[in-house]
């Protein structure tokens, strides 16, 4: 009987990232839109990033509520980090739900307890 087993869990921050595509972003798929004030140091600071970026967009600026909107067609890679989803790992063997693994370590837990105290 195995006496000694790791149990570890991976937060989604853990893992490495995954592009748009691989993590079937909505933006990517559907394409996206960033709207900025300009006439806000924060704004006109993420503007910058936008349009030095290397992403392909269309720029236009509703006068009426002073934004610029930068639209993003679909394929686009967006500006957020997509993580791998969170690992459930017993002795480096994943577990495919957080059910599974807190079965085994219950399970395990208890075949223990039983070794100790008969």
């Amino acid at each position: 009987m195995q006496s000694l087993k790791h149990y570890r869990i991976l937060s989604k921050h853990d893992g490495p990232t995954q592009s748009c595509a691989e993590a079937e972003c909505e933006n990517h798929l559907h394409g996206f839109k960033v709207v900025l004030d300009e006439g806000e140091q924060m704004g006109r600071m993420r503007a910058t990033y936008v349009r030095q970026a290397g992403r392909r967009y269309h720029e236009t600026y509703d006068t009426d509520r002073e934004l610029t909107i930068f639209t993003f067609p679909p394929g686009e890679t967006c500006f957020a980090s997509h993580y791998t989803v969170a690992a459930f790992l017993v002795d480096n063997q994943r577990h495919t739900k957080a059910d599974f693994w807190v079965e085994d370590f219950a399970l395990h837990q208890d075949r223990i307890d039983k070794q100790i105290n008969g």
